[in-house]
């Protein structure tokens, strides 16, 4: 049996479970635990089997992030929520987040041999095609069914309106396979391509099946434990709560268009990971061979170790600084005071200073050969060169973004420490003044540097930074943010820069000419890739996505990206769906100011 191999493939989902981003609708978060189609009541899903799928909601909590793992637990009957007498558990999907056509779709996961257990990890297309024989088949792809009845069976099937011409479908629609040893975590996957379907297990080819004509459109995620009633599988039988965990959801895509996402930090519970198969992730750092757990360094302490910076890896992502090491550790050092390697030592405790001592050396290993310091060599030569101070300043950018401050030659992180930020000037795409102080009312009435707070004491203490939105003079063009084009693409920063010209009718012009086909965000909340993704129609007339939802695609209820959703955002405020006014538009220049909720 042949392993998969997925070179020249990009890793375009990614879900560690190091964190819990679950909620009913979805919005903002990465999965949904309710499918609307299938809603029961406020709180359930009716789900499937001998199980409904309820929301924490509920009075029950079905999920529970811990270790590396997303634990699902199915229990009997526990809360007025769901179909009266089945039991309670949890499904995941992103219908309102993730979808994709072709690819490899892979899980980890330690399913449960309990009696009535009744695992799966499928694909369902975000628009089911009707059946043309109007025989009540559908489009659907099991990854894997597991039965907790038959611990070493896997089961994967092809569900489509194709007529069968007399062929049984456990023949043509399924493949089975059994493992040796089913205990502990086994990866099952599926490469979805144009003309083959392919099932894996612990990545080894189980078998494959050719592509039926109804399944060549974006399908989204689904996981879940449903709990059977069946002779032979009953959760009755088992009579005690039934749990399966989840490691890692991860998804790949072959086409050259695709735009690849970060790896998260790999947290494997049991210590092992196949890592990437040869694919490609967009983080600057890879991962370790050994893909280690995740450890995290306790608040003010000294961490020490056996390599030197120049041999360590670094991720400054989601407001943590993690240190990949030689030996395979990764070792999250937000909260340390002091970073010692072989070849020297860096104080990380919080200081006034914006020059962020360890990602400044880890970013700029000519610096800490030199010996000079992270703050002085910035002031002194960095700024002029380019160079960001710490993972939340672009120099280039705030440099695009403001014209008058490039103009006057003055130190941007100066500028914006002593007058930007008051002005309302934002420092990175990442960290937007307005909403962080909006949000955090202590830090407003203390009339500190928002930013200098995040650095200091904020990305320690867990508090969210906020993707950066423009004043209205950003706004030339629809819901197009030059001021977040210029901050999130220093390349096109540092071109408008070298231009000498209105620096925001260069970064539209851009965006325009390629940023929209390269999959770069017009503003905070829009997603070129997402859009064209989901609305086949649009990307079939090789339009910009972003032209169509400003002019019609919101009236229509497409939705900008997976954290902006159209109709919930007018339902939510019902004075914007009154006025008829685009909704990002009016998120973007008052309602996010306002304090508005997204949904």
């Amino acid at each position: 049996m042949s392993s998969i191999d997925l070179s020249g493939y990009r890793l375009t989902f990614d879900d560690e479970f190091n964190t819990r981003s679950i909620s009913q609708s979805g919005v903002g978060t990465t999965w949904a635990d309710i499918r609307p189609e299938w809603r029961y009541d406020a709180n359930s899903d009716i789900g499937f089997g001998h199980s409904s799928f309820v929301d924490p909601s509920s009075g029950y909590d079905p999920f529970k992030v811990a270790g590396g793992a997303l634990a699902i637990t199915a229990v009997p009957d526990k809360t007025p929520s769901g179909y009266p007498g089945s039991w309670e558990s949890g499904l995941i999907h992103t219908k309102n987040s993730f979808a994709q056509t072709y690819g490899y779709f892979e899980i980890r996961a330690d399913f449960s041999s309990l009696q009535g257990a009744w695992d799966a990890f499928w694909l369902m297309p975000v628009t089911q095609t009707p059946d043309p024989n109007k025989a009540g088949n559908w489009q659907e792809l099991d990854v894997v069914e597991h039965y907790g009845a038959n611990d070493r069976g896997v089961y994967s099937t092809i569900h489509t309106t194709d007529p069968q011409n007399g062929v049984a479908w456990q023949t043509n629609r399924q493949v089975y396979s059994e493992m040796a040893n089913p205990t502990g975590y086994h990866t099952y996957g599926v490469n979805w391509q144009s003309d083959k379907i392919s099932f894996y297990v612990d990545g080894r080819l189980m078998g494959s099946q050719s592509t039926p004509s109804d399944m060549h459109s974006p399908m989204y995620l689904l996981a879940n434990l449903a709990t059977q009633n069946a002779s032979g599988n009953n959760a009755d039988t088992a009579g005690v709560p039934i749990s399966s965990l989840i490691d890692y959801v991860r998804v790949y895509s072959n086409d050259p268009n695709a735009v690849a996402v970060t790896q998260q930090a790999v947290s494997a519970p049991d210590g092992k990971d196949p890592g990437l198969y040869g694919a490609q992730a967009a983080a600057a750092v890879a991962q370790p061979a050994s893909n280690a757990a995740l450890k995290t360094v306790s608040s003010d302490a000294t961490v020490t170790f056996g390599f030197t910076l120049a041999e360590a890896r670094f991720s400054f992502a989601g407001g943590h600084d993690v240190v990949i090491g030689t030996d395979g550790s990764v070792t999250d050092v937000t909260k340390a005071h002091t970073v010692v390697f072989a070849d020297g030592s860096i104080d990380t405790s919080p200081n006034a200073s914006l020059v962020d001592n360890l990602y400044y050396n880890a970013s700029q290993k000519d610096v800490w050969s030199s010996h000079m310091d992270a703050a002085t060599h910035y002031n002194q030569f960095g700024w002029h060169e380019g160079r960001d101070p710490n993972a939340d300043f672009s120099t280039s950018g705030y440099l695009a973004a403001n014209s008058d401050v490039a103009k006057a030659g003055i130190n941007p992180l100066t500028h914006y420490d002593q007058n930007g930020w008051k002005e309302g000037r934002d420092p990175s795409a990442h960290f937007d003044n307005e909403l962080y102080l909006l949000n955090n009312p202590d830090v407003k009435a203390s009339g500190m540097d928002p930013l200098s707070h995040y650095l200091q004491f904020g990305k320690a203490e867990g508090r969210q930074a906020y993707d950066a939105i423009g004043k209205a003079a950003s706004f030339t063009h629809g819901s197009f943010d030059a001021e977040y084009y210029l901050l999130a693409n220093p390349d096109v920063a540092k071109a408008a820069l070298a231009s000498g010209g209105d620096t925001f009718a260069f970064a539209y012009q851009h965006y325009e000419a390629s940023g929209w086909t390269e999959g770069r965000k017009a503003d905070a909340y829009f997603d070129p890739a997402y859009y064209l993704a989901h609305n086949p129609d649009v990307a079939a007339a090789h339009i910009d996505p972003l032209t169509h939802y400003d002019q019609s695609g919101w009236k229509e209820g497409r939705d900008p990206s997976a954290t902006f959703h159209t109709a919930a955002y007018l339902a939510a405020n019902p004075d914007v769906a009154a006025a008829h006014i685009d909704p990002l538009m009016h998120y973007l220049q008052f309602g996010a100011a306002e304090g508005r909720h997204l949904a």
